[in-house]
């Protein structure tokens, strides 16, 4: 399992936000750089395909699960016996998810474009309007939101600590990175 951290600053490189602690059993957030008071978390659950989100740590009240399978994951709000929210579908010869309302055969949401430069987020299957892009930055071990894509004003910067941000390539991994930083 991975163990590191993730800073989300405002801008380029500005003020900390948020801190994503990434250890064995799951990934805590924290408001700003102190690791106090958990804010939210996601846990990995004994079965290995199931992430829990809760407020708070590991105890709190459960906000959604996601289910991960060979080729889609399916978020349900509060439990798997919830509704059923979105269904990614993972698309390895065309290296992009499609998100999905509901099922598998739901109205098509959004789209994630895996490109060597970063990771489009588009409407539709990810080939219309672009909304933003996670781009990686060549210099520093960080990722940029870009809003619009590559040549977008640049929102967040995530900085990677003791993990590198190409782990970010793996389907898997880059959904619990959304589900992390969310809009």
């Amino acid at each position: 399992m991975i163990r590191g951290r993730i800073t989300e600053r405002e801008g380029n490189f500005g003020k900390v936000l948020r801190t994503f602690v990434y250890e064995s059993d799951g990934i805590t957030e924290h408001e700003g750089e102190k690791l106090g008071k958990v804010k939210r978390s996601l846990w990995y659950e004994s079965d290995g395909k199931t992430l829990t989100e809760r407020k708070g740590g590991k105890d709190g009240k459960v906000i959604r699960t996601v289910t991960f399978e060979t080729d889609h994951a399916i978020e349900w709000d509060m439990s798997p016996y919830g509704k059923r929210k979105s269904t990614y579908l993972f698309d390895p010869g065309e290296h992009r998810i499609l998100e999905r309302e509901g099922g598998k055969y739901g109205t098509l949401i959004r789209g994630f474009l895996f490109e060597p430069e970063g990771i489009i987020e588009g409407e539709g299957g990810g080939h219309g309007p672009v909304r933003r892009m996670f781009a990686f930055d060549k210099a520093k071990p960080a990722i940029l939101e870009r809003t619009g894509g590559h040549f977008g004003d640049i929102r967040r910067t995530f900085v990677f600590e003791g993990m590198d941000p190409s782990v970010l390539r793996n389907f898997d991994t880059f959904l619990e990175f959304v589900f992390l930083v969310g809009e």
